[in-house]
């Protein structure tokens, strides 16, 4: 594998491990795994990539259990095979992340197979986290009791909160849902912090 595909994979398994620590769950050793180089991540993927098999990691949050696989199959053998690695263990969810390069339209799709939610998107979804731009401000998705008890301090109905879209980019990241209230924290050095409130659909 040339070095530009293990940069590129290097890459995204940091960006991919980000992003589900900063959806809360749990990441164990996988932690240290961020920020790996090139050569670090050639060295631990060596045999699965020799051997064109996928390499792929559980994420657990409370008892939602995650698979994540990286492939570098051709794209029609890798949605065909995917049945098989969401069967190994007993997860709920599965990112199925590949490098085999399929047409534009195949980029990004959602599927149920076996009972298990899977995302499958081209490696190029995750290149950057786009919570790092400096222009991007914090995002929080609140709790039942913190939207609560926000809708009472302002006095305000879930119907009177402006909307943002489940599709916007940092709404993907964090896996907002239809009906989260998400604070948008924004600081300046001359008008200081504010906050800001999107209901999420």
């Amino acid at each position: 594998m040339d070095s530009l595909a293990l940069d590129h994979i290097a890459r995204v398994h940091t960006v991919v491990l980000e992003m589900y620590r900063d959806r809360g769950y749990e990441m164990g050793p996988l932690e240290k795994q961020m920020g790996l180089s090139a050569e670090e991540v050639g060295r631990l993927i060596d045999d699965n990539v020799t051997n064109l098999r996928p390499l792929w990691f559980i994420v657990t949050k409370g008892p939602v259990a995650t698979a994540v696989v990286y492939s570098i199959l051709p794209w029609v053998d890798a949605s065909a095979a995917i049945g098989q690695y969401v069967d190994q263990e007993a997860v709920q969810k599965c990112l199925f992340v590949y490098f085999g390069g399929p047409a534009a339209s195949c980029r990004s799709e959602h599927r149920v197979i076996n009972d298990v939610e899977v995302d499958i998107h081209d490696f190029s979804q995750f290149l950057i986290n786009p919570t790092k731009h400096r222009l991007v401000p914090k995002h929080t998705i609140l709790s039942n009791t913190e939207k609560a008890r926000v809708l009472a301090e302002l006095r305000v109905t879930e119907a009177q909160i402006p909307l943002i879209q489940t599709s916007d980019p940092i709404m993907r990241w964090y896996d907002a849902k239809p009906g989260d209230l998400i604070r948008i924290t924004r600081t300046s050095g001359s008008a200081g912090k504010h906050l800001y409130y999107r209901l999420c659909y």
